[in-house]
C-alpha cells in the first residue's frame, strides 16, 4: 500500500508540474500568427536604370546617380534587418538557456523525490494480505 500512496504521490506530483507548465505557457508567436514586420521597413525596390546601347550620357549619369542612391539605402536597410536578426538570435539563445536551466531544476527534483520514494518503500515493505 505504501508503494502505492508513493507512486501515486510521485504521479501527482508529475502531473501537477505540468499543468502548472501547461498553464503558464504562453501561446506561442508563430502559432496561429503572422510574424512581426521589420522595423527597418521595405526594402527600396530597385530603381529603372537606362539602356546603355541607345541612352544618352545624361541619362547614364542619370542613371548611375539613382543607383548609387539605391545602393546606399538598399544597404542601409540590409544592415538595420542583420541587426534585428542578431537581437532575435540573441533573444532566442537567452531563452533556450532559461528553459534548460529550468528543465534542470525540474529533472533534479524529480530525482531527488525518486531517491526519497525509493528510501521510504525500502524502510516501509509492503505487507501482504492473506497469508
Amino acid at each position: 500500500m505504501k508503494v502505492l500512496i508513493g507512486a501515486a504521490a510521485a504521479a501527482l506530483l508529475i502531473a501537477a508540474s505540468g499543468e502548472a507548465r501547461a498553464q503558464a505557457a504562453p501561446t506561442s508567436p508563430m502559432v496561429g500568427a503572422e510574424i512581426v514586420p521589420s522595423h527597418c521597413g521595405e526594402l527600396p525596390a530597385q530603381p529603372s536604370l537606362p539602356d546603355g546601347a541607345v541612352a544618352n550620357s545624361e541619362a547614364m549619369t542619370a542613371g548611375q546617380a539613382a543607383l548609387v542612391a539605391w545602393d546606399a539605402s538598399y544597404r542601409a536597410n540590409l544592415t538595420c534587418r542583420r541587426i534585428e536578426f542578431e537581437e532575435l538570435l540573441a533573444l532566442s539563445q537567452t531563452r533556450r538557456d532559461a528553459h534548460n536551466a529550468g528543465a534542470e531544476v525540474l529533472n533534479a527534483a524529480l530525482a531527488v523525490w525518486a531517491v526519497e520514494i525509493a528510501e521510504y518503500n525500502t524502510l516501509h515493505p509492503p505487507r501482504r494480505r492473506g497469508r
